[in-house]
């Protein structure tokens, strides 16, 4: 199973609450994660079915869940632009999929969770990159962007 390095600040910014260690790692265990705790960092080892769970704002989601402070589903809202993702010649893996994610505020411990994020997903789900791979670009610096 998959084990990710968690800022305690974030989870606890993310969840406007403060957790000790024995708590935190109380609720944690309720969704079946178990934790080291090391220098303001959590590594809590998630199944690999639950890729939300690799990241602070899944982690957080689920810790308001708990807490009684958020309930239900998520909902996200989307809309469709007007971009063309062309692929010509790909027979590793024929399908792809784009996502453009706009007016997101991070900090460095954001990038590092993000980046792990997509090499846990890449190591699991993604097995090893033979069946799926993220790539998180600029949009900006894509060829024959406007």
């Amino acid at each position: 199973m998959p084990v990710v390095k968690l800022s305690i600040d974030r989870i606890e910014r993310l969840t406007r609450e403060y957790f000790t260690q024995d708590k935190l790692r109380s609720l944690l265990m309720r969704i079946k994660s178990e934790t080291e705790f090391e220098d303001g960092y959590v590594y809590v080892e998630v199944n690999s079915d639950r890729p939300d769970l690799m990241v602070s704002e899944g982690i957080a989601r689920a810790l308001k869940g708990l807490l009684d402070k958020e309930l239900g589903l998520p909902k996200y809202s989307y809309n469709n632009e007007d971009l063309k993702l062309i692929v010509d010649n790909v027979s590793t893996r024929p399908y792809i999929v784009m996502a453009v994610v706009r007016n997101v505020e991070g900090d460095e411990e954001f990038l590092r969770e993000l980046i792990q994020f997509q090499e846990k997903i890449h190591a699991t789900l993604g097995r090893g990159r033979r069946k799926a791979a993220i790539g998180i670009h600029d949009l900006s610096k894509v060829p024959g962007k406007e």
